[in-house]
């Protein structure tokens, strides 16, 4: 195909990818000539975007990086490209790249409505992720319906065959898992490439998992366990006609359960957390959590340490904070200044769900999670943090926990993750399913040509994968 004709778009997931991005594009230049790759700023219109708009930017100080040829790659957020939905429709790309592509999995999300179209008429789609579904096989579906919509064309057949489809109180119930082999069949005989981190970085240290268990005071647990116990009343009173609802009021309940532990566990984390770094002044450490309330307490600890004159000079810490406020530019500056061998930085506070993605932080050696997350994805994602290319130490990762609370009932999924070479062995999709908790590993979509796969070849061959795989030869 020639390239003068193709007008890429990179649709990044979190503010700091859009300049990670551009860094990561430049060092793919090309010899042929000259191009530019742009940021969408934040307060821009896309529609008024063009070569000599561009160049003229430059001398402002926009974030604007010669590349190669002659055409141009637009970087712009899953959320700027909503807003300017309509002028990036006008643009007609022919090739779109989405990274995180697990945030366009929710169908009735704003971001997913908008650009799930723009992406079917895009000629060329590719979906990049390291998680693509975090929790359960129909996070799959509006990505595979972005690739291809023709491979699986109705969600509720999908839906029925590989997430134990049923029909309860309030509609369909797609949250379960079936016929995994076969669907990881079809997927690779069709759109998909996967990428374990075990075949492709061969070099890269060891990441340690390990529990520590945390002492919590009587009283914040008495009240933790009386809200648990009125969720096992709850369930064992419950009947068919109503689980559907008590499940949903439960996980209300849930909610209240998790934060609560978190509070509960604040000055247990803070205190481990400056004995390891009391311990070994050389370490930096990743600290995660997602309650705000989590996190001001981790920053107000530090501060008090820096602050106190009681404690010696070489014991106060420097450290950086990136949670959903931080500016772009800001987080920038962040990562820079942790990664500075140089620096004093030992300590990043961050959150999970707008730090676990998009960052490189392999300064860092220890990774602390003060709270534990509903999808194991997530947490593997912010693992990797430091756990990627560049790290030169063992990543050890620790998992601060409190029995008696929420953290019993969460930490079987952690388990899963950390096992998953040997629970996925017999399947090529590397999934594991354990008490409704889905976990899969692949790292990317791609898209060459539509393929068309008639509805009746799934069912066909659903008890033989191997004839299924050599049905899809002989279509392909």
């Amino acid at each position: 195909m020639n390239s003068h004709f193709i007008v890429p778009i990179q649709i990044c997931s979190k503010k700091a990818g859009k300049s990670l991005a551009c860094r990561r594009n430049g060092a793919w230049k090309d010899r042929s000539g000259p191009c530019y790759c742009f940021v969408l700023p934040k307060r821009m219109a896309f529609a008024n975007f063009g070569t000599g708009i561009i160049n003229s930017f430059m001398g402002r100080g926009l974030s604007c990086l010669t590349l190669s040829l002659v055409w141009l790659v637009y970087i712009v957020s899953y959320d700027l490209a909503g807003k300017y939905i309509d002028s990036i429709k006008k643009k007609e790309f022919k090739v779109i790249i989405t990274d995180e592509c697990h945030f366009l999995r929710n169908p009735s999300t704003k971001r997913t409505k908008l650009l799930l179209p723009l992406l079917k008429k895009s000629g060329r789609v590719i979906l990049l992720s390291g998680t693509p579904a975090l929790s359960r096989p129909m996070e799959l579906f509006t990505q595979l319906q972005a690739i291809n919509s023709k491979l699986f064309p109705n969600m509720i057949e999908y839906g029925i065959r590989y997430c134990a489809g049923r029909k309860g109180y309030f509609g369909w119930d797609f949250k379960g898992s079936s016929h995994l082999r076969e669907l990881s069949i079809v997927l690779e005989n069709t759109i998909m490439i996967r990428r374990m981190k075990k075949d492709v970085l061969t070099q890269l240290p060891a990441k340690r998992r390990q529990q520590v268990f945390l002492h919590i005071e009587a009283s914040k647990l008495k009240a933790i366990n009386a809200m648990i116990a009125s969720i096992d009343g709850a369930a064992c009173c419950s009947n068919s006609q109503a689980d559907e609802l008590e499940a949903f009021q439960s996980n209300l309940l849930y909610m209240k359960i998790w934060r609560e532990t978190g509070l509960a566990k604040l000055d247990a984390c803070c205190e481990y957390l400056f004995d390891l770094l009391d311990r070994d002044e050389s370490i930096k450490i990743l600290l995660f959590a997602h309650h705000q309330q989590i996190l001001d307490g981790v920053e107000k600890f530090l501060w008090e340490k820096v602050s106190n004159p009681l404690v010696a000079d070489i014991q106060k810490v420097s450290f950086i904070r990136i949670d959903g406020m931080t500016p772009t530019i800001e987080r920038n500056n962040h990562c820079i200044e942790f990664q500075d061998p140089l620096s004093k930085t030992r300590v990043a506070i961050l959150s999970l769900t707008a730090a676990g993605v998009g960052l490189t932080l392999t300064a860092a050696s220890v990774v602390l999670f003060a709270e534990l997350f509903w999808n194991p994805g997530v947490l593997t994602q912010a693992e990797d943090r430091a756990h990627r290319i560049g790290q030169k130490d063992s990543v050890n990762i620790h998992y601060l926990l409190a029995q008696g609370t929420s953290d019993d009932r969460l930490w079987y999924v952690i388990l899963e993750v950390a096992t998953y070479p040997e629970k996925a062995e017999h399947s090529r999709i590397g999934w594991t399913w354990k008490k409704r908790v889905f976990q899969h590993r692949f790292k990317c979509f791609h898209t060459a040509a539509p393929v068309a796969i008639p509805a009746t070849v799934t069912i066909e061959y659903a008890k033989n994968p191997l004839q299924l795989c050599q049905k899809l030869s002989m279509i392909l």
